[in-house]
């Protein structure tokens, strides 16, 4: 298992199993496409905390945090 896959696994075990006022709320985008002019969590006022690739894009994790 690579370590990026070793990585989003923990953390969204995190995610899972801490109570909500550690961890923040979280919630995943859609597929944001690399031509788009903004991307990622910034633009919602949230951290981007775990991102994979998508068909022509990338899916963000957001947290509140």
């Amino acid at each position: 298992m690579s370590s990026y896959c070793m990585l989003f696994l923990v953390v969204l075990v995190a995610l899972c199993v801490l109570p909500e006022s550690i961890v923040g709320v979280c919630w995943e985008t859609g597929c944001q496409l690399n031509s788009w002019a903004v991307r990622g969590c910034g633009q919602y006022g949230m951290r981007d905390m775990v991102s994979r690739s998508c068909s022509g894009g990338t899916i963000y994790t957001c947290c509140d945090y």
